[in-house]
């Protein structure tokens, strides 16, 4: 028989025994509860990975207005490459440049001035001494219009002082002209102009001296003036004739003939022309 210690002890177990589910089942509430492993709120949420807001929405890369509109935008302003202003212009490089330059330009002017100063030219005719002490520029000043301000021969001439005569002169000219080739008496025929077709408004004195030149009537001209052309259009020069010794009577004949020339045959015959024109004026300016 059980005694009243057993007795009373052994309901001590039981209420011990029912602890241990309690245990149990205090502590599987924990691991069934779980909640951050089934809940997984951040893990299904997902709020980033499913809104990917930047990823779907691509603003900048969807949406390209500059890339794809571009209408007043990258493609048709970019005004900076395109243009370039500061490149083209470089405003600073030219005012450098002027800088520097300034100064070279003062040296040429001061330079330039003296040649510039005004050359003495006595009051002509000169008489043959007078020429052969005048300074070489004022003795060239005064030769140069012997063939309608031809510099050149002035200066020639003024090189080969003295001269003892005007027929001295008047020889070293003509040996002087002589000595150029044909296509510098080309340029000087150049020089003149159609005797026959100058406007009397333009007629010097040396011009009236042919006789009939300034009374030539419209008959006249409108014969003359076919030939002129025709003269000039086949030898690319006037047709020059000495004003002091031709007579407008006999220009056309004088014309036609000369156009069954070569242009060689018409080289010559205004080289003569030409030499006695430069006689002329030079008997003007240096009396004998």
């Amino acid at each position: 028989m059980p005694t009243a210690t057993e007795t009373a002890a052994k309901p001590a177990p039981a209420k011990s025994a029912p602890k241990k589910p309690a245990s149990d089942a205090e502590k599987k509430p924990a691991a069934e509860k779980k909640p951050a492993t089934d809940k997984k709120p951040a893990t299904e949420k997902k709020p980033a990975t499913d809104k990917k807001p930047a990823t779907d929405k691509k603003p900048a890369a969807d949406k390209k207005p500059a890339a794809e509109n571009k209408p007043a935008g990258a493609t048709e302003k970019k005004p900076a490459a395109d243009k370039k202003p500061a490149a083209d212009k470089k405003p600073a490089a030219p005012a450098a440049e002027k800088k520097a330059a300034a100064p070279a330009k003062k040296v040429v002017v001061e330079v330039d001035e003296e040649p510039a100063a005004p050359v003495y030219v006595p009051k002509l005719p000169v008489t043959l001494p007078v020429l052969n002490t005048l300074e070489w520029a004022s003795c060239a000043k005064v030769l140069e219009n012997l063939i309608n301000f031809t510099p050149s021969l002035g200066s020639a001439l003024a090189q080969l002082r003295p001269y003892k005569s005007a027929q001295q002169l008047v020889d070293q000219m003509n040996q002087a002209l002589d000595g150029l080739p044909p296509t510098y008496i080309e340029s000087f025929l150049k020089r003149f102009s159609d005797l026959p077709l100058i406007p009397k408004s333009k007629l010097t004195k040396e011009h009236k001296c042919c006789v009939g030149l300034d009374k030539l009537t419209e008959e006249q001209k409108s014969e003359l003036q076919p030939l002129c052309n025709e003269y000039r259009e086949k030898f690319g020069f006037p047709f020059v004739v000495c004003a002091r010794e031709a007579k407008v009577a006999e220009l056309p004949i004088k014309l036609r003939s000369h156009l069954l020339n070569t242009k060689d045959q018409e080289l010559e015959s205004g080289r003569k022309e030409v030499k006695k024109i430069a006689r002329l004026r030079l008997l003007e300016v240096v009396a004998a």
